[in-house]
């Protein structure tokens, strides 16, 4: 349900604007929790679960676009990466309330009640708050709203001493999507023909894949299969698991506060995929040595890789995922977009894993994590190495430059086929290309 509510998002955002499928997304979400905390039955919980899920989509999406349009490329990494903060914290709160009520009697509903219920804090709250945030002052653009975005982009960025890059800033923005509303083909039929917003299309949607290869919802969704595994208690097994929801919101937080908008994105992602990589495969030798689960010293062993792993992951695909997956986007696709890369790349491939895992861990054992090992050496480092430019602190309007210039919108016609819409395009691209030669010649 995760993909389908991206999906959905993606076809409203650009019409509505940034806010309005956030506030539906806190609306749907409340009303999932009310369902499944006040459940009397089976199908009723279903039905509330379903009703969450489509809400989980339509915000994972959503919240990460919003969060990219307001901020200023110098803490754009800091501002979409604390989305995962708060997710690590959601982990981390929904894991030690598990645990407190664990301990209320067998018989008691306290013991899943109260956990479900407590998200309808964040989502009532998230509902409330949205009614005392701004639009997004590209949509403002985008509806001619040119005072009142100027006004906004002046609140948000201005620090006594930037009022120049905040007017060049403004007139980027309108310069793009003035440009843009010479536009006449579908958004959804452009994003797959262009050339240059099919790459970023798909560098998007392959950062949320690669995420989800690294194994990190394996690990959040089955660690206690993995911990048995390794020959641990059940008592120790909660308690450790939520001890391990700590790694997350701390290894989080320090990249968002050190590394994002200084080292940058790419680096981090390589550097990160290889020791996760190195972890997986001491945890599958770990596991191959201690079959049995009674050698504690491998069982240790085990542990702390499970635990590095979730540490490097929450330093790096944790925040720069969210990040590099909407500020690649340009303008004219950036809903549907945003809303193909978090529906596949993150939804897609994390159903894909979590309905595999169990099933590999069960009949393949230690061996099933070298199933990530290969795909990430095979696929993710190659792919991040070779295709994958840095984006730091470059302005939104400006990532044309980065992906092969900008496309000239007054060739498309509303008759256009996909095939006159690639050929436009690279046409474009050469045009581009030919200035460049003159410029430096």
């Amino acid at each position: 349900m995760g993909a389908v509510g991206a999906l959905v998002a993606g076809t409203v955002t650009d019409k509505f604007g940034r806010k309005f499928p956030l506030l539906v997304g806190a609306a749907i979400a409340t009303v999932g929790c009310a369902l499944q905390t006040s459940a009397q039955s089976l199908a009723m919980m279903l039905v509330g679960r379903i009703v969450a899920g489509l809400a989980i989509g339509v915000l994972t999406m959503s919240v990460p676009l919003y969060n990219t349009e307001c901020s200023n490329p110098k803490h754009r990494g800091f501002v979409v990466g604390f989305t995962q903060q708060m997710i690590g914290f959601g982990y981390l709160l929904a894991s030690w309330l598990g645990y407190g009520t664990l301990h209320c009697k067998d018989t008691s509903q306290i013991q899943w009640r109260v956990p479900i219920g407590m998200q309808l804090v964040p989502s009532v709250l998230l509902f409330v708050g949205m009614f005392f945030l701004p639009e997004s002052p590209r949509f403002l653009v985008a509806q001619e709203k040119y005072e009142e975005a100027h006004d906004l982009l002046v609140r948000l960025h201005y620090d006594g001493t930037n009022m120049d890059w905040i007017e060049q800033e403004f007139a980027e923005i309108r310069e793009v999507i003035s440009a843009e509303k010479n536009i006449k083909v579908n958004q959804w039929m452009a994003m797959f023909c262009v050339p240059q917003w099919r790459r970023r299309m798909l560098l998007a949607t392959g950062i949320q894949a690669f995420g989800q290869t690294t194994g990190i919802n394996v690990i959040v969704y089955y660690q206690t299969i993995m911990y048995r595994g390794l020959g641990l208690s059940d008592s120790n097994i909660t308690l450790i698991s939520s001890c391990y929801m700590f790694v997350g919101p701390t290894a989080t937080f320090i990249s968002i506060m050190l590394f994002i908008d200084r080292v940058g994105r790419r680096r981090p992602l390589i550097f990160g995929t290889c020791i996760i990589v190195v972890c997986l495969a001491c945890e599958g030798i770990v596991n191959s040595q201690n079959l049995d689960g009674d050698k504690k010293g491998l069982s240790g062993a085990g542990i702390f890789f499970i635990w590095f792993t979730g540490a490097v992951f929450s330093m790096t695909y944790g925040p720069m995922a969210w990040t590099y997956m909407t500020e690649v986007m340009p303008m004219q696709i950036r809903g549907p977009g945003v809303a193909v890369a978090c529906g596949i790349g993150h939804w897609g491939f994390n159903t894909m894993w979590s309905q595999v895992s169990p099933k590999g861990l069960g009949k393949i054992g230690w061996k099933f994590y070298f199933v990530f090992v290969a795909a990430n050496i095979a696929i993710t480092i190659p792919c991040l190495y070779f295709f994958y430019p840095e984006t730091k602190g470059i302005p939104l309007e400006e990532m044309d430059n980065l992906f092969g210039g900008p496309v000239d919108y007054s060739k498309w016609s509303t008759d256009i086929t996909p095939v006159d819409v690639e050929k436009n395009a690279n046409v474009a691209v050469a045009e581009v290309e030919v200035e460049q030669m003159e410029k430096t010649s």
